[in-house]
């Protein structure tokens, strides 16, 4: 039976919800076992590695949060040793914030664990099935990052550290 648009959109709402749900309850479970390392820390901690040593004001822009939230999310990760603050050679006023070897140690950690958990979740899924559900995602958080101005996901994750 074909769906309408209305009704296919409204069960591909449910299932993101239903992926939201999870994921929202898994990041729980990490804040009570690493509580430097909440959702947002850990797109931030990601970031200063992908983006190479940058300023904790251009990290708030990119991710359309203010300021002070930052701040706090960067203070926990300067805290739990995974992030430090150098001088910006170029404006001796200005911080930058680079990855610790044991940030770039934990970023490795929870990768793997993601991987190992997507790779238990999808094993009666055929490669085909995989490929197009990976394509469909893209295009989906494509155009969720051109419509809704939101941080670019495209990009994949390389280490700076190695």
């Amino acid at each position: 039976m074909q769906l309408s648009r209305t009704a296919a959109e409204q069960r591909l709402h449910e299932q993101l919800i239903r992926i939201w749900y999870r994921h929202t309850a898994a990041a729980a479970l990490l804040d009570e076992t690493d509580s430097a390392l909440d959702p947002v820390a850990q797109l931030l901690l990601r970031m200063i590695d992908t983006r190479g040593p940058v300023r904790s004001s251009d990290l708030a822009e990119q991710v359309g949060l203010s300021r002070p939230a930052v701040s706090r999310r960067i203070a926990a990760l300067e805290g739990a040793g995974l992030v430090a603050s150098v001088r910006d050679p170029h404006d001796g006023r200005a911080s930058l914030l680079t990855v610790t070897d044991e940030g770039v140690t934990r970023i490795a950690k929870i990768t793997k664990s993601g991987a190992a958990t997507v790779s238990d979740l999808v094993t009666e899924f055929t490669t085909d099935e995989l490929q197009t559900l990976a394509e469909l995602l893209g295009r989906f958080n494509d155009s969720a990052a051109a419509r809704l101005a939101t941080i670019p996901t495209k990009e994949p994750h390389v280490s700076h550290h190695g």
